[in-house]
């Protein structure tokens, strides 16, 4: 039965990503709850173990799969977080997103700050050239590195085009 659960349809939508595509939300627990293994149980209380392939967007494109956060993110379907997957989030923004939510918060306040103080004639404009310099390179930075995690060797190519163009 759980080889059924993998197979996609002709739309490469898994049962899962449908019952999530149809925003049928009874239809998403059973299917999610038939994807995964139940470890314990004890009255009431029970330990089910999921596989994250289909749900986790670092894994599922090395099965070529969309995965359950990716779809979710780009069609608004909302009504499927369950506790799983609300948990799968928490879990990727304690790891990941917080730290780089506070640098992006820090370089954009010191930004804003440094502007105020040079709309407000308390500095010069060489330190806040400086700072918006490398404000400017480490935001290329950072999309640089997110097309080599993709392996997208196109981006390379129009991004020099582009900083040369900019230069001239």
């Amino acid at each position: 039965m759980k080889k059924f659960l993998k197979a996609p349809n002709n739309h490469k939508l898994t049962p899962l990503l449908l019952a999530a595509y149809t925003r049928n939300r009874a239809m998403f627990e059973v299917v999610e709850e038939m994807g995964s293994e139940l470890m314990w149980r004890f009255g009431d209380i029970e330990c089910r173990v999921y596989e994250l392939t289909e749900l986790d967007s670092l894994i599922a494109p090395n099965f070529n799969q969309k995965s359950l956060l990716e779809f979710i993110v780009e069609e608004k379907v909302y009504e499927c977080i369950t506790p799983v997957v609300y948990q799968l989030m928490r879990d990727k923004w304690d790891a990941y997103g917080r730290k780089i939510y506070y640098i992006w918060l820090f370089l954009h306040l010191t930004d804003l700050a440094l502007l105020a103080c040079i709309v407000c004639g308390k500095l010069s404009l060489w330190p806040a050239w400086a700072t918006t310099l490398v404000f400017h390179n480490i935001t290329h930075f950072i999309q640089i590195g997110e097309h080599l995690l993709k392996r997208d060797g196109s981006f390379m190519k129009e991004y020099v085009t582009a900083k040369l163009l900019s230069v001239v």
